[in-house]
């Protein structure tokens, strides 16, 4: 903003007080402001100590109500920590897009066990900057609010006649008895964010959100099955699951076969991350298929993505049942800790013959092939396949069977990517890279672009 205030000449900074104006701005001034102020469409606001607050009060007063900038589409308060009434001045029938994010000790305080950590100032200056923003930006598509919601939060959100994207998963507070209610009954909502803490779970009502494509839930196994279960749409698309609470793998796979039971037949995309840090999801080792089994059922899954803490076992033979009953896989990533025998190459030929669509592959799986079983039948290569990522702490066998069956199955693949803690076994590992003829290519042609742009400075 400051960057845009210095074309008035009338905006200096004496000695070492802040910026302020300093002589009256001229009508011709004023109109070149106005003509640089339309051109900007995006932008972050964070309070700046450097400009004095009269400098807003001045130009409000010249602009007689008109948008300071009235071309903006994408605002973002950047560490919103209190309520600054100039903040208000950004607001413009314009805005597609707003963002009001927490500072970060703001967030750490809501966060914690103490409850009244927080003003009751900051609460009513967020009220302030909604109820404004319904008001003078009725054309709102999409809105993010982090930090701790006021109580009229969501009586304001749900004045927004144009609202699809609602992203609440940084909001640390659920304060008002018909939360859920209220926005369920959004007819224009089509992508949801919640952080379920907090949420009172008899507030969740049935027959909720009509219209909703894509939903990303945070919180327990049981709030987050019961926000599901309200959901009534019919065209659900994309479920994304994201937690840190450390519950046994049996209550998750509860929430995966809810999941599948309400809506196999319209996913597409589903992503799970449940990471605790060191800590463990379950004492015991569990099949990684005992987490993904009731996924089965949806036969159209598109995008598929888990990051689990484990320890959990995975073998080629899993690998070629999701192949086998996911045939429109585009993305597919699975992560844990590993236990026992690790998936090998020989997997890859279930991917690339079942998922013809495949583009992009991350498996925890070793860089060695084993051998294919008797009942198996003829491998296809895969033209679509692109990335191939082999993750975790991955063992290297002999490097030319891999490369040859890496290029084998896979012409058109241009990243190889995995790493091993054992020295030797990373040497291994290029030399396969080097022996696949298409990353050969890709490897000559950027050495020829490097040439070239040193040839030719």
């Amino acid at each position: 903003m400051i960057n845009l205030l210095k074309i008035l000449p009338s905006f200096r900074k004496e000695w070492n007080s802040a910026y302020s104006m300093v002589s009256p701005i001229a009508a011709q001034e004023l109109e070149r402001f106005k003509f640089y102020a339309c051109r900007i469409q995006e932008m972050e606001y964070s309070s700046d100590p450097s400009i004095h607050p009269s400098v807003y009060v001045h130009l409000a007063g010249l602009l007689h109500d008109e948008p300071l900038l009235p071309s903006l589409r994408h605002i973002h308060w950047v560490r919103y920590q209190e309520f600054e009434q100039h903040m208000l001045m950004f607001i413009s029938p314009s805005l597609r897009h707003a963002t009001i994010g927490a500072s970060p000790l703001l967030f750490q305080l809501l966060l914690s066990e103490d409850s009244d950590a927080t003003n009751n100032d900051d609460t009513h200056g967020l009220s302030t900057l909604l109820e404004s923003l319904c008001a003078n930006a009725p054309y709102t598509q999409s809105l993010t609010v982090e930090g701790k919601l006021p109580p009229d939060a969501t009586s304001l959100i749900v004045r927004f006649p144009n609202l699809q994207k609602l992203d609440l998963t940084a909001a640390a507070s659920w304060t008002t008895p018909n939360t859920f209610t209220d926005l369920g009954d959004s007819h224009s909502l089509i992508d949801l964010g919640i952080n379920t803490s907090g949420l009172q779970l008899n507030d969740i009502p049935q027959g909720a959100f009509r219209a909703l494509q894509r939903i990303e839930i945070s919180g327990t196994p049981n709030s987050i099955i019961l926000v599901i279960s309200s959901i009534s749409s019919k065209v659900l698309r994309h479920v994304a699951i994201n937690s840190t609470y450390s519950f046994d793998l049996s209550d998750w796979r509860i929430c995966i076969e809810k999941i599948a039971e309400e809506f196999s037949s319209t996913i597409r995309a589903i992503r799970v991350k449940l990471l605790m840090g060191s800590r463990s999801l379950t004492p015991q080792t569990h099949d990684m298929m005992y987490f993904i089994e009731p996924l089965l059922r949806s036969k159209h899954l598109q995008v598929i993505s888990f990051d689990l803490e484990g320890p959990l076992r995975l073998s080629d033979e899993d690998l070629n049942t999701m192949a086998v009953r996911w045939p429109d896989l585009r993305n597919l990533h699975l992560w844990c800790h590993r236990s026992g025998i690790a998936p090998t190459l020989t997997a890859l030929g279930s991917f690339t013959t079942h998922c013809p669509k495949l583009r992009r592959l991350e498996l925890p799986a070793d860089a060695m092939v084993a051998s294919k079983p008797h009942d198996r039948g003829p491998e296809s290569p895969s033209h679509a396949l692109q990335e191939l990522y082999l993750l975790g702490n991955i063992d290297v066998g002999e490097s030319e069977s891999a490369a040859e069956r890496i290029a084998q199955l896979c012409p058109n693949l241009l990243s190889f990517e995995g790493y091993s803690w054992d020295p030797e076994a990373n040497v291994r590992f290029q030399r396969i890279r080097v022996a696949i003829p298409s990353l050969r290519r890709i490897t000559a042609v950027a050495q020829g672009a490097e040439t070239y742009k040193y040839r030719h400075p």
